[in-house]
């Protein structure tokens, strides 16, 4: 399994990426260090909503009355631009089904805020992604995707035969979706009885509230190829509004079951390295 860091999925200049590099670790660094001056102030106010659960939602059961839909597209392979390119709608009209919700170019907004200035926020989604298709989960935004806002991209591809997660963010001014890590999920194929076109997959996107975002990722169902894969990144901006959390999908088909949103105490503590994990810095 290889991991791999960069900065930008486009060709930039040595020189440029290093002063652009420095530019952002400049502004990470002074905004890390306004949230440990305020945290005891910001905790006292977030304190209420440690712990406390803001969404369980059974696609399979439940009707969408408490979430919004607006078309997403996603332009591109693997040098990728996506934008939201419709107004948000109420998804009431949509009913459960014993399948799941359907999330290919679309993307969900629930009417909740997450509170990342003193605390961090779990969401945890079951689904499927079936043959060529990627999910997108997006926090630190107004209700629409932000310079600032970190982006996770899973995708499972076919052609190379693996699982894919993508950290990064999409420039506003041209819609590009700009990488820095990416790593392949670890698979143990010895455990898949038999070639399905389909994963299903619990994940569990973490915003640290800080620098960082965390994935988890298991399969789910009779067979588990992928047992508990942990990976980070710490390339992000700290973001002190109240946040929304938007999820979407592209390709075949991605299959929403259940999500839930859970306020939580801040990690700082890194992981530890996955077995048989090694990176790259390009």
């Amino acid at each position: 399994m290889a991991e791999s860091s960069r900065k930008g999925s486009s060709i930039l200049h040595p020189l440029s990426l290093s002063f652009q590099r420095a530019l952002e670790k400049e502004k990470q660094s002074s905004l890390l260090k306004l949230q440990k001056e305020k945290y005891s102030s910001w905790r006292k106010q977030e304190l209420k909503y440690l712990g406390k659960f803001l969404m369980i939602h059974n696609f399979l059961e439940h009707s969408l009355d408490r979430w919004e839909v607006a078309d997403f597209l996603v332009r591109g392979e693997y040098d990728i631009s996506c934008e939201i390119i419709s107004d948000w709608e109420t998804a009431v009209s949509q009913q459960p089904s014993l399948k799941g919700y359907e999330v290919s170019n679309k993307m969900i907004k629930p009417n909740c805020k997450i509170h990342l200035r003193s605390l961090a926020c779990d969401v945890k989604i079951k689904l499927r992604l079936k043959g060529d298709s990627s999910l997108f989960i997006i926090s630190r935004n107004n209700g629409y995707i932000q310079n600032v806002s970190p982006v996770i991209k899973l995708t499972r591809d076919t052609s190379l035969k693996g699982i894919f997660a993508m950290f990064g963010n999409i420039d506003q001014s041209n819609q590009r979706f700009t990488y820095y890590k990416q790593v392949q999920i670890p698979e143990d194929n010895a455990l898949q009885a038999q070639e399905k076109n389909y994963r299903d997959l619990e994940v569990t996107f973490s915003d640290n509230g800080d620098d960082r975002v965390y994935l988890s990722i298991s399969s789910t169902g009779k067979y588990n190829p992928i047992t508990n894969f942990v990976t980070f990144c710490d390339f992000f901006l700290p973001y002190f509004e109240k946040s929304c959390v938007l999820i979407g999908g592209s390709g075949d088909s991605v299959l929403l079951k259940t999500v839930s949103i859970q306020q939580r105490e801040r990690n700082n503590k890194l992981p530890e390295r996955n077995p048989e994990c090694c990176c790259y810095v390009f």
